[in-house]
């Protein structure tokens, strides 16, 4: 059992070596991937994974506790993928399961403990998903508004255009776009999108990558 386990862990840190040092092929193929992680199964999953570049004030001690003890078992999901109250289930859940994998492999060093568990929670909180009204939300550019309000709409809850960086949008249209096909539906046109872009760069936050 414990070899196993060590051979899990092995491959999860190859993996992490990989994302983080072999130079991306794809970045041709729109918008900058480097900061991201390529995982297919994230946007079903409700998720978008990114790397600890692009996290809501990443240079904050919150931010490296976060990566440092999230990211030590699996990719690091965005902030925005999950509301408040959504991530409190979600911190709670981590927590039984660190518990259970120390109890089995005192080897495996989680950096865990109450004060941290309750910092990341206070950092996944401030920054969590934040839906918005429609009615607050400004209307130009005229092109780019209509497209937010009713297309984007049409799925879920319109997230608040401030929550990410026009970089990481440009990811998440990506991902849309992509999970638009994938469920067989009319998927978004380069020019909509570019409209769409346009609108969210005007309410965006900061870039984390110059």
């Amino acid at each position: 059992m414990k070899t196993a386990i060590f051979i899990i862990l092995l491959v999860i840190a190859m993996a992490a070596a990989a994302f983080f040092f072999i130079p991306n092929e794809r970045g041709s193929e729109g918008p900058d991937r480097s900061a991201f992680d390529a995982n297919d199964q994230a946007l079903s999953n409700g998720l978008i994974v990114i790397d600890k570049r692009v996290l809501p004030k990443a240079e904050s001690s919150a931010a490296g506790i976060y990566d440092g003890a999230c990211a030590f078992c699996h990719d690091l999901p965005d902030p925005a993928s999950h509301d408040g109250l959504e991530w409190e289930f979600v911190v709670n859940r981590m927590e039984e399961l660190i518990v259970e994998v120390r109890g089995r492999e005192k080897r495996v060093p989680v950096p865990w403990n109450e004060e941290i568990k309750e910092e990341i929670l206070a950092y996944l909180t401030q920054h969590a998903f934040k839906g918005m009204n429609p009615a607050d939300l400004p209307d130009k550019p005229e092109k780019g508004a209509k497209i937010f309000k009713k297309i984007c709409a049409a799925c879920h809850t319109l997230p608040d255009p401030s929550m990410h960086s026009l970089l990481v949008w440009e990811y998440v249209i990506s991902k849309m776009r992509q999970f638009q096909k994938d469920m067989g539906m009319t998927v978004m046109t380069d020019s909509e999108s570019a409209d769409l872009l346009l609108y969210l760069e005007s309410l965006s936050g900061p870039n984390p990558i110059k």
